[in-house]
């Protein structure tokens, strides 16, 4: 078993109290967003024992160092065939006050698809919208009374809801709502006016 330091992401929609209360450490006024636990490059988890070269403890070490130096024993054959030397998830503990922003993920065959698009392109890997070759599908498990919202209105019924804004709002989204009203299949009325948006 290896005990693990997850770092704390601070984020303005975060809490103050909940994952500082959670952790057992006093608040210090910053909103405590998220708790990760996993090998994720940008705030990999930090493994505080690891077993040194004779099994006895190592020195504290990135989760992500550690997967990358020991996937036979840690990962096992069936999780590297598939997913290389990587752990494939990252577990988030959220404690949000306020909404969150809007997140859209991939599937994994444009994830795929168009990481290897940039690579091929020479987009920098700090540019890239697809950093990595792997989609991102999420679980979310409620502890506590939540409210979330997945997927979209169908067009015409957005387009109804945006014609009744007061004019202000109404007359800068017109073409919002003609390309939601246009001929042709909901997912590309739909994608027409996010792109407006």
């Amino acid at each position: 078993m290896l005990r693990l330091a997850n770092p704390v992401r601070h984020y303005p929609w975060g809490s103050t109290d909940a994952l500082p209360g959670l952790l057992g450490l006093p608040p210090d006024g910053r909103p405590c967003a998220e708790i990760w636990v996993g090998a994720h490059p940008a705030a990999p988890s930090v493994v505080l024992d690891p077993p040194g070269r004779d099994g006895a403890p190592g020195t504290a070490a990135p989760l992500d160092v550690l997967v990358r130096e020991h996937a036979p024993g840690l990962l096992g054959a069936r999780v590297r065939d598939r997913f290389g030397d990587r752990l494939p998830y990252l577990v988030k503990l959220l404690a949000a006050v306020r909404p969150l922003s809007l997140q859209v993920h991939p599937g994994a065959e444009r994830a795929r698809r168009r990481h290897a698009e940039e690579v091929a392109a020479g987009v920098p890997a700090a540019e890239r919208r697809y950093p990595d070759p792997w989609h991102k599908p999420e679980l979310l498990v409620a502890l506590a009374p939540t409210l979330a919202l997945a997927g979209l209105r169908e067009p015409d019924e957005a387009a109804d809801l945006l014609e009744r804004l007061p004019a202000h709002g109404g007359e800068a989204l017109v073409d919002v709502v003609a390309a939601l009203r246009a001929p042709g299949p909901a997912e590309d009325r739909l994608r027409r006016g996010l792109r407006r948006v």
